[in-house]
């Protein structure tokens, strides 16, 4: 029983690690996008 509970932790981990990379890839290209699009924009 602990080791399937450690295989989900597991499981669920590498799912959170690999959605927060996905999430930063997403939020990088839509800000260069959008940086690209408006030169004079702040930042």
């Amino acid at each position: 029983m602990s080791i399937r509970r450690r295989e989900i932790v597991i499981a669920l981990s590498e799912i959170s690690i690999f959605s927060f990379c996905i999430l930063c890839l997403y939020s990088l290209d839509s800000f260069a996008s959008t940086r690209r699009k408006e030169p004079h924009a702040p930042l």
